[in-house]
């Protein structure tokens, strides 16, 4: 149904709420795609000043992507992308990328617990 009927004087009165909600946080997001498929996963996602490192499982190996957000264009740029066998070795170099930014041991250790329930939510067998 369209959000208004033609002729109508007051569209909003047409909308209709009754479908299906839109999962607003990452727990929910993996709940409702809990999976062994690496291609349905959301990949974990780490913002560090203009720079976003994601790690996500493909068919190769867990791959590590960095971007750049380039203000002029207003648009994420690659940097780098490698593929590892482990997610403990995509983690690790994260990690080494993140260093530069000055991480105190309360931010690494949230990332690593972050990191750790990522894993386990979106890669456990069920």
């Amino acid at each position: 149904m369209e959000p208004f009927e033609p002729g109508s004087n007051n569209p909003v009165a047409n909308l209709r709420t009754d479908g299906p909600s839109v999962p607003w946080t990452p727990l929910e997001i993996h709940a409702e795609r809990r999976c062994t498929s690496a291609a349905t996963a959301v990949p974990f996602v780490v913002q560090a000043g203009p720079s976003v490192l994601m790690i996500e499982q493909s068919h190769d190996g867990w791959v590590l992507a960095e971007l750049r957000f380039d203000g002029e264009e207003c648009l994420f740029r690659d940097i780098r992308l490698s593929s590892y066998a482990w997610p403990r070795e995509a983690f690790g170099v994260l990690l080494s990328r993140l260093a530069s930014s000055d991480l105190d041991a309360e931010t690494v250790d949230q990332l690593s617990t972050d990191f750790a329930e990522w894993v386990g939510i979106g890669f456990a067998r069920i």
